[in-house]
């Protein structure tokens, strides 16, 4: 395996600046993503604690302290981004588990058909959340392997 050289050209610290503060920018953003849940129940960022209210909250609380971090501490924002997506791709593969599971106990335990795990409108929720976090896993991940480099 060959390593890539080091991006040295002029415009790679704009790039990272660039990089770093979209992400703080899309954690500082959290209280936003509060009122379009709570207020039009339209959730981008905590699909998997749908049926956690208290849970849903701290979690909140958890990404605008990453918001917080990053900006405190520009230099750890790839890691930061990579901990904190990472985390919520585990949740929101754990939530979609545990909801197909929950379906398949109630089709088993009525003997017939059961509901369907997700409503279409669940459906779009998830893919955009599974969208956002797969580009800002991906990014982050990219951008901290630039770093170690």
């Amino acid at each position: 395996m060959t390593r890539r050289p080091r991006d040295n050209s002029p415009a790679a610290p704009r790039r990272a600046l660039v990089s770093q503060r979209a992400l703080q920018t899309f954690y500082l953003a959290t209280p936003g993503f509060v009122l379009l849940d709570l207020v039009a129940g339209i959730n981008l960022r905590t699909t998997f604690l749908d049926e956690e209210p208290g849970l849903k909250l701290i979690y909140y609380a958890i990404a605008f302290g990453c918001g917080l971090a990053v900006t405190r501490w520009p230099a750890r924002s790839a890691l930061i981004g990579l901990l904190e997506s990472g985390t919520n791709i585990v949740w929101l593969i754990l939530g979609i588990a545990l909801r197909y599971l929950a379906a398949l106990d109630a089709a088993l335990a009525d003997q017939g058909d059961g509901a369907p795990p997700f409503t279409p409108a669940e459906v779009v929720n998830l893919l955009v959340s599974a969208g956002i976090l797969m580009v800002s896993y991906t990014t982050a991940q990219s951008r901290l392997g630039r770093e170690l480099r």
